[in-house]
């Protein structure tokens, strides 16, 4: 009896705990998450079209999702539209649902600078909300590209016309945009103009455009820009290239001069380009592997004074070449004159002479005086080269101050850098520095260990290496590539002698190639012919171009 007792009482305790469970209200469960969108923004025309995204966590399509959209930070009465949707009004905020992939187009016009706003609220709250901001237009992705077909380096200013070609091509696709045109301009001595434009036909079409030389003015550095403009006048896309243009000038000896030149006399030389009279420059006379005289082009006439025999010695024959004033006035071939013999004979008025000099030989042995020194004989000029010069000199604490400029011409060099390298196997930089426009620079710092070196790089100009003077305002001259790769090759020949040297003048290149084929030294001739490309071809030498024509290296010749 107990024990149905006692099983009585435990399943009356279950019914009555069951019961009580059953009066309880169920448990809540919250689901959420988070969503975010991608943006990407364009320009067409006058319009920003701003594509987004909205998805959740894992990355799936919000589809039937309402996002708000509202422009701030604008200066004129924005609008937005839905992407392909009639226009009517303006509104800075607009109400738009995502399509089954979760995205959404709008149009947003009627302001050049502002910031789109989007905003995603989860009615349901199981995804907390979303917001992003894009930019316009710094957020603006390129939908077009421009570029030169085919690039260019170089403009020669000694053809009578010049043809570039410009490309326009779309990035995701997109079609050419109705009454778009492509504007070529150019960049030069701080001012742009345009050159010309052509309406776009189609993308991935090159478009020729042609112009007279003289339409891009003078020798120099210049910058090409191609654009590619709307009907309304906006920039979708842009591309710029750095050009060098270039003119060889000629020398002529003036009319009316011999083609054979008098020691003392005066020598007019007329400096003639495709473009004209050159207008500035220098014309360098050398003989006898120096530099014997020099004259500056004005208007394109330079007046060069030959020394006497007793100045400089001059051999049988005169090199006179033109060295431009700047970057793009290249010399022509070189102009070679004869020397006539320095003034008439005298042989008949010889024993009179010879009679004279007795008698006043007499004279001078009956006076007593002391000897006279013998006289020195000058010096010929010495040939521009690359050096360390102090102007002045500064105390101990001092620094350093000066300027890097052209050994021949004289002009300032930019952009060229100043390095102090230190002593030991490593060499290490202890201080650099950059020239200015007109080749200053300047060092705060004068303390530097013994053995400290100088060294002064330009992209157009040989290195130089030099010990490093005390404090003061250095003068550092440096020789042009050109002219170094040219001294290069008449420092060769005259090693080597015959027949690599000329009987009269110092040889050239063209010699150089010449002998070489004869002699059957093929080495030899690229060297020659490498180098002569580079001493006189339209685009300066560099470093780069100078290793790509394998000049870095004298060649060696077989020994007989």
């Amino acid at each position: 009896m107990a024990d149905l007792a006692s099983a009585a009482a435990l399943t009356v305790t279950l019914l009555a705990g069951s019961s009580a469970a059953a009066q309880l209200p169920p448990p809540t469960l919250k689901v959420s998450g988070k969503a975010s969108f991608s943006v990407e923004a364009r320009s067409t025309g006058a319009t920003f079209q701003v594509r987004a995204t909205l998805s959740d966590e894992v990355g799936r399509p919000l589809p039937n999702a309402e996002l708000r959209l509202r422009v701030i930070d604008a200066a004129n009465a924005p609008a937005l539209h839905r992407c392909g949707a009639p226009r009517s009004g303006s509104a800075a905020e607009l109400l738009i649902a995502t399509d089954k992939l979760g995205r959404v187009c709008v149009d947003a016009s009627g302001f050049e600078h502002g910031v789109l706003e989007l905003s995603f609220q989860d009615p349901r709250g199981y995804l907390d909300r979303a917001a992003a901001s894009v930019r316009l237009p710094e957020d603006v992705k390129p939908v077009f590209e421009v570029g030169f077909d085919p690039p260019l380096a170089t403009l020669s200013l000694d053809e009578p016309a010049q043809e570039l070609g410009l490309v326009a091509r779309s990035l995701d696709g997109s079609t050419a945009p109705v009454g778009a045109e492509l504007v070529l301009s150019m960049s030069a001595e701080g001012t742009e103009r345009v050159l010309g434009r052509v309406a776009l036909d189609g993308l991935a079409e090159i478009h020729r455009l042609t112009f007279v030389s003289r339409s891009f003015e003078r020798p120099g550095p210049a910058r090409l820009l191609g654009r590619l403009m709307s009907r309304t006048g906006e920039e979708l896309a842009r591309t710029t290239l750095p050009v060098l243009r270039t003119a060889t000038v000629e020398l002529q000896v003036a009319p009316g001069a011999a083609s054979a030149v008098t020691p003392g006399g005066t020598l007019p030389v007329r400096a003639t380009s495709a473009l004209g009279p050159a207008p500035v420059g220098v014309v360098e006379v050398r003989s006898l592997g120096r530099s014997v005289a020099a004259a500056r082009v004005t208007s394109g006439v330079a007046s060069i004074n030959l020394p006497s025999p007793g100045v400089a010695p001059l051999g049988r024959a005169l090199t006179l070449e033109y060295v431009g004033a700047g970057p793009g006035w290249l010399s022509g071939p070189p102009l070679e004159l004869n020397v006539l013999p320095a003034g008439p004979s005298y042989g008949r008025y010889a024993l009179w002479i010879l009679a004279a000099a007795f008698a006043a030989l007499a004279v001078v042995l009956g006076w007593r005086r002391p000897p006279r020194a013998l006289p020195v004989a000058e010096e010929p000029p010495l040939r521009p080269r690359a050096s360390v010069e102090v102007l002045e000199s500064f105390g101990a604490e001092g620094g350093y101050q000066g300027f890097v400029r052209d050994a021949h011409e004289g002009f300032g060099i930019s952009p060229a850098v100043v390095s102090f390298i230190g002593p030991g196997e490593n060499r290490p930089v202890l201080f650099q520095t950059r020239s200015g426009t007109e080749g200053t620079f300047r060092v705060e710092a004068s303390s530097f260990p013994a053995g400290t070196q100088v060294e002064v790089t330009a992209p157009f100009h040989a290195t130089l290496v030099a010990e490093l003077p005390g404090p003061g305002v250095l003068q550092l001259s440096l020789i042009s590539r050109r002219r170094a790769l040219l001294e290069r090759l008449v420092r060769w020949a005259e090693r080597r002698g015959k027949p690599w040297t000329r009987a009269a003048g110092e040889p050239t290149p063209a010699h150089i190639a010449a002998v070489a084929t004869q002699e059957a030294e093929p080495q030899v001739e690229r060297w020659a012919r490498g180098l002569e490309h580079l001493a006189f071809g339209p685009v300066p030498p560099d470093a780069a171009s100078e290793q790509s024509a394998g000049v870095t290296d004298d060649p060696k010749v077989r020994l007989d």
